[in-house]
């Protein structure tokens, strides 16, 4: 009887769906990570995102441009101008506040302090390198 009652009551109910809700993550970035391109191409630089950005202009505050040593240790910050997005949200462009050294790798540190339209944050720190040409 109690087997017959939850086959009766599974006929019934509806069909349990699911649904995953992915964190928002980086795409893509320009310079792409390990780029190796004139100072001048290199900014600004450009984020593309998997969600919408909820304040783009202070995005650049969780954004750190590094110049790094031969060793491969950071030796000079970079400013970044306020960010630009397109208008869904998703692309950001950041300029570089000043000229790229020739011949230098740069490295590009995105952290979790973004804020995205959906209330989320990015889960873990990002990170990119590229070179300029001598």
């Amino acid at each position: 009887m109690r087997s017959a009652l939850f086959l009766l009551l599974a006929s019934c109910a509806p069909e349990a769906q699911i649904q995953l809700i992915q964190p928002p993550f980086l795409v893509d970035s320009y310079p792409g990570n390990g780029s190796v391109l004139p100072a001048d191409q290199a900014t600004p630089l450009l984020l593309r995102f998997s969600k919408a950005v909820a304040d783009p202009s202070s995005a650049h505050q969780n954004l750190e441009l590094a110049s790094l040593t031969r060793s491969g240790e950071a030796s000079e910050l970079v400013a970044l101008s306020p960010c630009r997005a397109e208008a869904d949200g998703l692309l950001l462009e950041c300029p570089v506040a000043g000229t790229l050294a020739p011949d230098t790798r740069y490295r590009l540190t995105i952290g979790t302090g973004i804020a995205f339209a959906t209330g989320e944050v990015l889960i873990s720190v990002q990170q990119r390198w590229f070179q300029t040409l001598p």
